[in-house]
């Protein structure tokens, strides 16, 4: 049993590891965070200001490589509509929606087992 779940885990890895990547490419390929800066007349200067600072020049590999790095070491970014890491936002999200599954998963089982 041990040996069949060490292995699952381990196919999974390039799974994850196609998956993060193919989604990493789709939204660079769509969204571009340094257009917020193309206003006004130093706009070509704020954007390759940006794109240096974010190191969006580089090559996809290269992006992902560094995203992927930094996302291991716990470093996911800043959120751009809080103004604050990204791990802070998602931890401070964490306890409601756990309460959110348990008080889910506690009412839909008292209903289906007074249905069934």
């Amino acid at each position: 049993m041990i040996t069949y779940i060490s292995r699952r885990a381990l196919y999974s890895i390039p799974v994850i590891l196609i998956a993060s990547f193919l989604l990493f490419f789709a939204v660079r390929a769509t969204f571009d965070p340094c257009v917020k800066f193309a206003l006004g007349r130093e706009g070509a200067q704020n954007v390759r200001r940006c794109q240096d600072n974010f190191h969006l020049n580089d090559g996809i590999f290269s992006q992902y490589g560094r995203w992927l790095g930094d996302a291991a070491q716990g470093d996911l970014g800043l959120s751009e509509q809080k103004n604050q890491s990204v791990s802070t936002v998602l931890s401070d999200g964490m306890w409601p929606t756990l309460q959110l599954i348990f008080w889910g998963i506690l009412i839909s089982a008292v209903v289906s087992v007074a249905l069934g």
